[in-house]
């Protein structure tokens, strides 16, 4: 059975120091272990051994989110490789400037709590909620507790810096994770890096690098599917012209697009995104010479017209 080294990774920026310092003496009163990098053990190296046994051993990856940590490409690592590593729900955003996050990281964080240092003051809600995940109890602040500040703590053994750090435990994994999570996870994780490297969005490579089928320069459109499954088109340079928001899709012919939506259905768009024939249909063909063959309610083929209109069934 693996077992953690110690509770909390600290990912921050250094010149977050402050806020990042509030944060271990918060954490010293709960006596939580924890692990911070105060001396930039990954200024010469590029991904640390010890960054990486740091990241696998503990049990939540707390990332304080700011303006200096999105410039960090050290932290974009640390996050990647969290996400590689950690089981889901293991790295908690902690927003401690009131900014917004990047486009990739709500991507990356899209289905994820993300916390304000506003809205969670650190002695008291933050703690409450890592006393929460950890399956611990919080300790409420005494006067006592503030009069004996600065003395010697008996949780000061417990916080691990980089200066002391016992042989790596990993921490406990989920066994069986469902091929879908995996698979979401691997993709932000592809992103994140691509993103983190080249400094562009990863909304366009969601577009360039999950292309799911070319059409011929006549069309000028780009059939994609993104990072969630959802198909959408992009113009043949990789910029957005529909959003990726059906469930499935066909290539244009006739200057029409076969979609489905959430609830199975067929219809047709336009290369404007306009639903031209409503999604009422059971399966589509693509259009040729002006109709398309869809299969209706009753489950038989029919032909239709570029309205929607039965025009003949398919014999």
């Amino acid at each position: 059975m693996e077992q953690t080294k110690y509770d909390v990774f600290i990912s921050y920026s250094r010149k977050d120091t402050a806020i990042a310092n509030h944060i271990c003496k918060a954490l010293d009163k709960q006596g939580i272990s924890y692990f911070i990098d105060r001396q930039g053990i990954g200024g010469g190296q590029e991904f640390p051994e010890i960054l990486a046994e740091a990241i696998v051993g503990c049990r939540i990856m707390l990332y304080l989110a700011s303006k200096n940590s999105y410039k960090s490409k050290y932290i974009s690592k640390e996050i990647t490789f969290a996400f590689n590593e950690k089981p889901d729900g293991s790295i908690l955003p902690y927003i401690v400037d009131g900014s917004l996050l990047p486009p990739t990281q709500r991507f990356i964080f899209s289905s994820v709590n993300i916390r304000t240092q506003e809205d969670h003051p650190i002695d008291t809600v933050l703690m409450r909620d890592l006393c929460k995940l950890l399956g611990c109890e919080y300790r409420e602040e005494t006067r006592e507790q503030d009069d004996e500040e600065g003395k010697p703590k008996a949780e000061e053994a417990k916080k691990i810096d980089h200066e002391s750090v016992a042989p790596s435990t990993p921490s406990k994994r989920k066994r069986l994770l469902l091929w879908s999570q995996k698979r979401k996870k691997w993709l932000a994780a592809f992103f994140l890096t691509i993103a983190s490297i080249t400094g562009l969005s990863v909304y366009s490579y969601l577009y360039r690098y999950r292309i799911v089928e070319k059409l011929g320069e006549r069309e000028g459109m780009v059939l994609v599917k993104n990072a969630m499954g959802y198909y959408g088109f992009a113009s043949m340079t990789g910029k957005e012209v529909i959003p990726c928001q059906w469930d499935s899709a066909i290539s244009f012919s006739g200057g029409l697009a076969a979609v489905r939506n959430d609830k199975g259905n067929w219809g047709y768009i336009d290369k404007m995104g306009k639903v031209v024939s409503s999604c009422q249909w059971k399966d589509a063909k693509g259009f040729s010479e002006g109709l398309a063959v869809v299969m209706d309610d009753n489950g038989e083929w029919v032909k239709i017209d570029k309205t929607g209109k039965i025009v003949e069934e398919v014999k």
